[in-house]
């Protein structure tokens, strides 16, 4: 990060400086965790739902941060240079949009309800083969993670590639405020985080403001294998870059198939492709990736290179060998298209006998219980010998496969990990498949640790 003095830090963020004699001296990092904080950073104390950053001055200080910005009174002992303002996220987004008003380079911004992570890494696995890329730490795409990716900027960078997430009404406005994108990627838009934006017309709204952001001269890549986004008003963009599979898309992918791993080969506009990653899915988000390097002018040997070199992520459809055993580790989080796409992949990789343990697809709304359901349907219409359920909104999954017909014998529902750990350690043999697969907040991981450490025993 370009180094900043306080008394200019505190003049963007609207703060107030104590001792006033502080603002000659330099902040060389921006910081909100002091486990990752860096001597020289100044420490943002951020209050979250977990945890409050005020609690944490005395050990950011300890690690030499160069002082904090603090939105409560505080006692101030150790005579640190301190930054009061209003609100600690408020400001420190104030200081990202300043620092991303300070470059040039083109940035491209990237959302959707399913894929963004996966297809931001891809972009940026194929953009550079030709440019010094800069992206997205991690899943970062908040209005606080957001910040912390841009602040890795540089004069050297030649091109950003973003993630944004939202979950609220108003977050998307935000975070294009924050980043001022040049160009945009919608991957899809279907039912995710109903709870905290209300309803789906909301979630479609939040998504285009994403493309109302961009500017005239900046290219719009949509999925044209989402319907939304096919039949959105962006269609007629001047500048639109339409992948996918109908017969109009600049970049078109077809002949898709999986191997008998679970791994997706295909071609794009008539060039071949293999990944070694799991899920037919991940043939959109490669044309995604491929549409994005061509517009840029990456060389298609290249942009190939980059696609079929690209590893898995943590968390996401990690094929894990045990003794025999298959897991399909696709913990990181959970909607019902993403299940349905990780069930299409079970069903199509060999195995003695498949299973499905699924938690809870959180934050759903009022529509939770019939979306929990219709993956009840999807379960017993495909290939599945065992469904396993975990937590209280899992239940529903359960309930629907039986009454659409699946064996009781088959089924099995707990709220209890160590109910499902025993059942685990009762049914599972060599020669099974098993996908595990729920939300964030179900830590669905630890089933996965659990099989590792009872077969590997």
């Amino acid at each position: 990060m370009i180094r900043i003095k306080l008394k200019e830090m505190t003049r963007i963020i609207s703060g107030q400086l104590t001792p006033p004699e502080a603002g000659n001296l330099h902040a060389i990092g921006i910081s909100i965790d002091t486990r990752t904080l860096k001597p020289g950073d100044l420490f943002f104390a951020i209050e979250g739902d977990k945890f409050d950053g005020h609690n944490f001055i005395e050990e950011a200080i300890s690690k030499h941060a160069i002082g904090a910005c603090i939105s409560k009174k505080i006692t101030n002992e150790m005579n640190i240079p301190l930054i009061k303002v209003k609100d600690t996220i408020e400001a420190l987004d104030a200081y990202a949009a300043y620092y991303r008003s300070l470059f040039k380079l083109p940035i491209i911004a990237i959302s959707g309800a399913v894929g963004k992570t996966t297809t931001r890494e891809m972009i940026s696995a194929v953009l550079s083969k030709k440019y010094r890329v800069v992206e997205s730490i991690k899943n970062f795409n908040n209005l606080i993670g957001l910040p912390l990716s841009l602040f890795q900027m540089e004069s050297w960078h030649e091109f950003a590639v973003l993630e944004l997430g939202i979950n609220q009404v108003g977050e998307m406005s935000k975070l294009v405020e924050i980043c001022k994108p040049n160009h945009g990627l919608l991957t899809n838009i279907v039912p995710v985080h109903l709870e905290g934006l209300g309803n789906f017309d909301n979630l479609k709204k939040e998504k285009f403001r994403l493309l109302e952001a961009i500017p005239g001269t900046g290219k719009i890549f949509l999925n044209a294998n989402d319907e939304i986004l096919a039949n959105s008003p962006y269609k007629e963009h001047d500048n639109l870059v339409l992948y996918g599979s109908s017969p109009d898309c600049h970049f078109k992918v077809d002949k898709i198939s999986l191997n008998g791993d679970g791994t997706p080969k295909f071609e794009i506009n008539g060039h071949g492709i293999k990944l070694s990653i799991l899920g037919e899915h991940n043939a959109q988000n490669a044309a995604a990736a491929f549409a994005v390097g061509r517009t840029f002018d990456v060389d298609t040997d290249n942009i190939i290179k980059a696609l079929e070199d690209f590893r898995e992520m943590p968390l996401r459809m990690n094929l894990i060998s045990v003794n025999g055993l298959q897991v399909i580790n696709d913990s990181y989080n959970a909607n019902p298209a993403s299940v349905r796409s990780a069930i299409h992949t079970l069903v199509n990789i060999a195995a003695q006998r498949r299973i499905v343990l699924l938690g809870d697809m959180l934050e759903l709304g009022a529509k939770s219980a019939d979306l929990h359901r219709t993956i009840g349907l999807v379960v017993k219409d495909s290939a599945i010998d065992y469904l396993i359920t975990y937590g209280k909104e899992a239940a529903e999954i359960s309930e629907s496969a039986l009454n659409h017909g699946m064996s009781e014998k088959n089924v099995f529902h707990s709220e209890s990990r160590d109910e499902i750990n025993d059942y685990l350690r009762s049914l599972l043999s060599s020669g099974d498949l098993i996908l595990v697969k729920g939300s964030r907040g179900m830590q669905m991981e630890q089933f996965v640790d659990f099989i590792q450490e009872e077969l590997n025993e």
